[in-house]
Formats: structure tokens, C-alpha cells, sequence
């Protein structure tokens, strides 16, 4: 298990940590990368669907200690996914 820690906010891309994260995981694939809040993974909607998917072809799961994990592929996961995509169309 490894700790990854950026003071950087979440709010810029140049998170050497969080790429370093991402990084490793693909290599390794560990089961789950676990995070306080979804606040901590990214800020805008197109870089958690974007590093999502990618964790997800490596059959890698986010948990987010402090906010329900749905597992998106359920029927709550996928209305929640697109209430979220209706929100940030508005």
C-alpha cells in the first residue's frame, strides 16, 4: 500500500503526486485507490470521467471515504452519473 500526498489544489493538472497515483496504479493495479472526497480526485467533470475510465481499463475502483460509493454500472450509479452530466450541461 502507498500514501500519495499533494498540497497542490485539485483545482490544476500539474498534481505531481496525483499522476504519479495514477501512474502507478495502471502499472500495478491495485483493487481500490481511496480518496477523503471525490473533491480530492478532480474538480471538473471531463478529468474524473477522463482518469475514471482510464483506472477502469485497469480494473481499478475509486472509493471515497466521506461520500456514498456507488458502483456506477447499477441503475442508482448510472441515474447519478446522469444527473451529474444534466447538471454540468445546464
Amino acid at each position: 500500500m502507498a500514501t500519495y500526498t499533494d498540497s497542490e489544489s485539485a483545482f490544476r493538472d500539474s498534481r505531481p503526486q496525483f499522476r504519479k497515483m495514477i501512474e502507478d496504479a495502471k502499472r500495478q493495479r491495485p483493487q481500490y485507490l481511496i480518496f477523503d472526497d471525490s473533491s480530492r480526485f478532480a474538480r471538473t467533470i471531463l478529468e474524473a470521467a477522463t482518469v475514471s475510465a482510464t483506472l477502469e481499463q485497469h480494473s481499478v475502483r475509486l472509493l471515497f471515504v466521506n461520500e456514498p460509493n456507488t458502483d456506477p454500472r447499477s441503475s442508482i450509479g448510472v441515474w447519478m452519473i446522469h444527473r451529474d452530466l444534466r447538471d454540468f450541461a445546464l
